[in-house]
């Protein structure tokens, strides 16, 4: 009571609308959220005239979120213990994603490979095929299967066969989804 005293006083001194979100835990046991609001009714003088204040129950938008938010940690669960290597790109070749796979087969972190090149981790001799044989595979065939050379953090040379697609959504920067 206190708490929403004072929101009242600071919707009165601010003239400005002030949300919040509130929890309760229902007799049955079961969580119940209320979104309330507080609006300032401003007169002719600039005074606020009165407030009024109103709730929106969002039990059931806080349940489908909490479902997706555990949903997304599931899919993230399997693709971090996956055995394989499992990655997204720009169509430039920037890493977007890595699973932790990427440290144990090539030695770097994720931090060391997100937001650059393909290329940067290729053998110099095998970066001025890399549009030709690959970027441009994938943008025209929607899908690229082969063989790649990486060079490992130790410096030595890492064999993978890789299968990556392209991934397009409307309204959203395409992508490619690899997997090695």
């Amino acid at each position: 009571l206190d708490s929403r005293r004072a929101v009242f006083n600071s919707v009165i001194e601010t003239k400005t609308l002030k949300s919040w979100e509130e929890e309760f835990i229902r007799p049955d046991g079961t969580n119940e959220y209320i979104v309330r609001n507080m609006y300032p009714v401003i007169n002719t003088d600039d005074e606020v005239a009165l407030i009024i204040g109103y709730g929106v129950d969002i039990t059931n938008i806080k349940k489908i979120q909490q479902q997706i938010i555990q949903s997304e940690k599931r899919y993230r669960d399997v693709i971090d213990n996956s055995m394989a290597l499992v990655t997204t790109h720009d169509l430039d070749g920037k890493f977007i994603t890595a699973n932790p796979m990427l440290t144990k087969l090539y030695g770097y972190s994720e931090d060391e490979v997100i937001g650059r090149s393909l290329k940067d981790f290729m053998p110099a001799e095998d970066k001025f095929l890399f549009n030709k044989n690959y970027l441009n595979k994938i943008k025209q065939d929607k899908e690229a299967t082969g063989i790649f050379r990486v060079v490992h953090k130790d410096g030595n040379i890492v064999y993978s066969l890789y299968n990556n697609y392209l991934k397009e959504e409307i309204g959203q920067e395409p992508y490619v989804i690899g997997f090695a």
